[in-house]
């Protein structure tokens, strides 16, 4: 498993590329400081009650069922996010839709963490 600097790590950069997303769609830089950013990040990342992190353990270690998916807001969010964006360039997010969508393991989160620059240009 990955330590908590691993985790704290990803969460930054999770953190910088959200801020893009919704600053490139017309929301304020408020919403990130909010319950609804930050907030809604750290349940999602630290609680044990939180579905989505439930999903993201057994993503890790290979162990989630599909039947499960649709019971996690986030993986529609997800799914939905290539519709909307350029999400290659976003790294993270990118990363972590090749781990749910296309079956790749967490080095490719890890891998985005080393090349990741905040992300300048979306294509909206």
């Amino acid at each position: 498993g990955y330590g908590a600097n691993s985790q704290a790590l990803v969460c930054a950069r999770m953190v910088q590329e959200l801020t893009a997303l919704i600053t490139s769609s017309g929301g304020h830089l408020e919403t990130i400081v909010s319950f609804a950013g930050i907030g809604d990040i750290a349940l999602t990342a630290y609680s044990s009650q939180s579905r989505n992190k439930a999903l993201g353990k057994a993503l890790g270690m290979k162990e989630y069922l599909e039947k499960d998916l649709p019971y996690t807001e986030g993986i529609n969010t997800l799914a939905a996010l290539p519709l909307r964006i350029n999400i290659t360039a976003m790294p993270m997010f990118h990363a972590v839709h090749k781990i749910v969508f296309e079956g790749h393991d967490l080095t490719v989160l890890f891998e985005a963490c080393k090349k990741h620059e905040s992300p300048k240009e979306l294509m909206l």
